[in-house]
């Protein structure tokens, strides 16, 4: 079985280091590099040509969604998970549409942590729960009115 190869990228070394020896347990996973900031990421990504990014979003020198965004760009098969404590649905939105694979707070247990990355790896989009009932709020809110009008009588109409 061949090994899924992670890059950590996160400011905090506590939380790099606890993600190294947590991960590191997964026979499956193999974890090949570690950043300390989305410059660091990116430099790893050309480096080690991981599977899997877990990206913190707030990092110095360059933050995890512009990272983002440049890996995708240079390297479309790299798959990223954005791993944060931040819960607000503006920094999952900016992460996903610069295509990251997936958004989860690091409150998450390591054995889901593990399981997340299997998901993505196998081609799967991963959001916690929580996340995506804010991002259906927040979609729900942000709709504007619609005319009772079906959109397509509106073009019918228009067409004489």
């Amino acid at each position: 079985m061949e090994k899924i190869k992670v890059l950590l990228a996160d400011d905090q070394e506590l939380i790099l280091e606890s993600l190294h020896i947590v991960l590191s347990m997964e026979p499956d996973l193999d974890i090949v590099g570690l950043a300390k900031n989305g410059e660091e990421a990116i430099n790893g990504c050309k480096q080690f040509m991981p599977d899997i990014v877990l990206m913190d979003v707030n990092m110095p020198v360059m933050d995890g969604v512009a990272a983002t965004a440049l890996i995708k760009e240079q390297m479309p098969a790299t798959k990223i998970i954005m791993l944060t404590s931040y819960k607000e649905v503006e920094y999952v939105l900016a992460a996903l549409s610069h295509g990251a694979e997936g958004y989860l707070l690091k409150a998450i247990h390591p054995r889901d942590l593990a399981a997340g990355i299997r998901v993505v790896q196998a081609g799967g989009t991963l959001i916690s729960q929580e996340m995506a009932s804010k991002m259906i709020k927040n979609m729900n809110h942000a709709a504007p009115a619609k005319n009772n009008e079906p959109e397509f009588r509106k073009y019918n109409s228009l067409k004489t």
